[in-house]
């Protein structure tokens, strides 16, 4: 996708801890919404670090899904656990 005729970097390592609104755009091109396991939201949408900023985690494309506001504080509820599935969703399951 060409979304500007000028290029913009969309990978930033450590730079920067915010996603950028370009690399915000490409994630949702790439991603179409929540990429929760049966989410269907695809508005409002937050771009989350799968390798939390605070764990050394990198600001790039790589590292990043879409998720909705509810997903994207279980998320980073510690009460649960979050599996990375290779489909590219994922899944929450309660830590007992």
């Amino acid at each position: 996708a060409v979304l500007d005729g000028n290029s913009q970097p969309l990978d930033l390592g450590r730079k920067r801890r915010l996603f950028t609104d370009y690399q915000r755009i490409a994630l949702l091109v790439r991603d179409h919404g929540c990429r929760a396991d049966g989410c269907q939201r695809t508005t409002g949408l937050h771009a989350h670090h799968k390798t939390h900023w605070t764990d050394g985690g990198p600001t790039n494309l790589a590292n990043a899904i879409t998720l909705c506001p509810w997903h994207h504080a279980r998320a980073h509820d510690g009460s649960y656990r979050t599996t990375h599935h290779p489909n590219g969703t994922i899944t929450y399951h309660r830590r007992t």
